[in-house]
């Protein structure tokens, strides 16, 4: 990677486009979208807000789930609502789990107990 590959990095974290492959996919089918994303410089990451933007959401409930090593800003969540939002859905929450830093993450097992913990907990 070297300091280019983390300057580089560190700028695309900082966009909300992305390319994503496939661009569309038909949601028809779904009432509600789990949408996970790990956040990436206190954001979560440039693919996820490209697919919000790719997809029709009306009348769909979304959640975002994210994971991150030290924090979001709420700023970017409330951006994030705003675009589901524009796209016609309906923004139920954002739902987190601070892993720890990057040589010292909670373990797989102890993070799936915590994403379970927080869906018995949400009100849909």
């Amino acid at each position: 990677m070297g300091a280019q590959g983390l300057f580089n990095a560190v700028v695309d974290s900082q966009e909300k486009q992305a390319v994503i492959s496939p661009e569309e996919v038909d949601l028809s089918a779904y009432d509600t979208l789990f949408i996970g994303a790990p956040i990436w410089g206190y954001s979560p990451a440039p693919p996820v807000w490209q697919f919000v933007e790719n997809n029709e959401l009306t009348n769909k409930k979304v959640v975002l789930f994210s994971t991150f090593n030290s924090s979001f800003k709420q700023k970017y969540i409330d951006e994030f609502q705003a675009v589901v939002e524009a796209q016609g859905g309906n923004f139920i929450s954002h739902l987190y789990i601070r892993r720890g830093r990057m040589l010292v993450q909670m373990s797989d097992e102890d993070l799936l107990s915590r994403a379970r913990e927080k869906l018995e907990q949400l009100e849909l």
